[in-house]
């Protein structure tokens, strides 16, 4: 039987700024391969492509449920070429994980009619070059009712 469970929009603010005051200063690490099942689980055949520094304040703060990324700072020289598949937030230590999603292109009006969903993180190129420079111009996080 599904869940009823449901959470107040302050609720969802207040989780939120929580989990926007642990990714201050921290990373966005855009990968390559399959995503593992939960952020607990360390990559282990998936190739890190580039590393993006998060904000010292790295969000601003929660409202209507959605934190939006302060800017970004750019990986000017990606570790690897490859396909990016997948993201991982981590703490300013690069290494306690705080969430994981999707990395792909705008799903198109047909693929919305098959009923595809949009990546989590859309990006113009999912195509990513060694030594290349890396931007992310905007980035936002929600949790669902």
């Amino acid at each position: 039987m599904p869940s009823s469970l449901k959470t107040s929009l302050f609720a969802r603010n207040v989780q939120l700024n929580a989990l926007a005051v642990a990714a201050n200063h921290g990373w966005l690490k855009i990968y390559s391969g399959n995503q593992p099942p939960s952020p607990e689980i360390a990559p282990f055949d998936q190739v890190c492509l580039c590393m993006l520094r998060l904000n010292r304040v790295a969000f601003a703060p929660s409202q209507l449920a959605i934190l939006v990324a302060n800017p970004i700072t750019d990986d000017l020289d990606a570790r690897a070429g490859g396909k990016a598949t997948w993201y991982r937030v981590f703490q300013s230590d690069g290494i306690t994980a705080l969430w994981d999603g999707s990395v792909g292109l705008k799903a198109s009006v047909k693929d919305k009619e098959t009923g595809a969903r949009d990546p989590d993180l859309v990006f113009n190129s999912v195509d990513i070059q060694q030594h290349a420079k890396v931007s992310v111009t905007n980035f936002s996080y929600s949790i669902p009712q």
